[in-house]
């Protein structure tokens, strides 16, 4: 991987980032949360066992998909990162970015099943 190919696979990745935000509907997803986190509140909550466990179960699945975003995220930070750094450094190593592009792309496929 060159300098040159890193660019192209960061655009990418951007672009499939963006993408993945409208598909996962990422608003409405956090906004489901605060509701399903404001129910938990009331004294009422736990009177409905099944309805407890099903809207902890939900919460939990929302959880897990805002955590995977943000991870996802956060890799994509690192990936801009390290393309200032090989910007200016010549010597650069492009192995340990190679494998953050597979993993990212990897992840997103994950998240988007």
């Amino acid at each position: 991987m060159n300098l040159l190919e890193l660019k192209a696979a960061l655009l990418e990745a951007k672009d499939k980032f963006a993408e993945l935000k409208q598909t996962i509907g990422l608003e409405k997803l956090n906004a489901r949360l605060k509701t399903l986190d404001q129910a938990t509140l009331a004294p009422s909550f736990w009177s409905d066992q099944k309805q407890a466990q099903k809207t902890i179960q939900e919460q939990n699945e929302i959880k897990a998909v805002l955590t995977q975003y943000q991870r996802l995220e956060e890799t994509l930070e690192t990936l801009s990162f390290s393309y200032e750094l090989a910007e200016v450094d010549q010597e650069f190593d492009f192995q340990e970015v190679e494998q953050l592009i597979a993993d990212f792309n990897l992840n997103l496929e994950n998240l988007t099943i």
